[in-house]
């Protein structure tokens, strides 16, 4: 029975298969990268046909240090106006009130890179004034792929005697940000497209928050105007995105 090949068997093939000067200029090179010392003296490196330039490397190093130092800087700029808007309201205020606080929102969700900023504000543990941004902030960017994340926070909500505290005007924002999301998928086309489990999950989700007791009771005169409009709007899309999947030309 033939033995597994060990470390020494690759040795071995990887010695048979190069040339050792091919393999002197690899440990040179490699000495020379690790010796920052010796780095600054030495300009090139020549082993036959094989040449490296240093001072290519050395720019090609000091660009991608700068590269990344430049989006350290752009992401830690994100945090602190991030932060500067989140002190700077109210989550319980008036509606009215929070407009201003809105457009702030709805023109940071245009220039963010890291989507995922979205959905950690989705965590209910994260608090009021994340959770109202990441609803503003999600009905503005339209993220199809997180979608679950968005469900996940809406069922934790239906699954609460009192929707965990939040105000309703938080959970309308969710519920219309799910609303146009659907309408980005099944509609626009954006993608990744929102798939078949997850929107049958809209389905069951959306009929948990219709019969939670706070739900009936916002705008019993008129519940399009209140959580019930964007829940029959985003009910409305997600079964069009059904019905589209289960089409034969599909």
């Amino acid at each position: 029975m033939a033995h597994p090949p060990t470390s020494f068997d690759y040795l071995k093939l990887f010695v048979e298969n190069v040339s050792l000067w091919e393999i002197a200029a690899l440990l040179i090179v490699l000495s020379v990268l690790f010796r920052p010392d010796l780095l600054k003296r030495v300009n090139r490196l020549k082993f036959g046909d094989f040449e490296v330039e240093l001072e290519q490397l050395r720019q090609e190093v000091s660009e991608q240090k700068q590269e990344i130092r430049g989006l350290e800087t752009a992401l830690e700029q994100e945090r602190q106006v991030f932060a500067e808007i989140l002190q700077g309201f109210d989550p319980n205020a008036p509606v009215s009130a929070l407009a201003e606080t809105r457009e702030r929102l709805k023109a940071y969700a245009k220039g963010l890179e890291n989507l995922e900023q979205i959905t950690d504000g989705l965590l209910l543990s994260s608090g009021p004034e994340q959770l109202y941004a990441a609803a503003v902030m999600f009905k503005e960017r339209r993220p199809t792929q997180f979608v679950p994340q968005l469900l996940d926070c809406l069922a934790s909500l239906a699954a609460d005697k009192n929707l965990c505290g939040v105000r309703l005007n938080t959970v309308w924002t969710l519920t219309s940000a799910l609303h146009f999301t659907l309408i980005a998928s099944v509609r626009d086309g954006i993608r990744p497209a929102v798939n078949t489990a997850d929107l049958k999950r809209v389905l069951l989700v959306l009929e948990q928050l219709e019969q939670h007791p706070r739900i009936q009771d916002d705008r019993p005169d008129n519940p399009d105007r209140g959580i019930r409009g964007p829940i029959k709007h985003a009910r409305n899309w997600a079964q069009k995105g059904l019905e589209g999947q289960s089409s034969p030309d599909k």
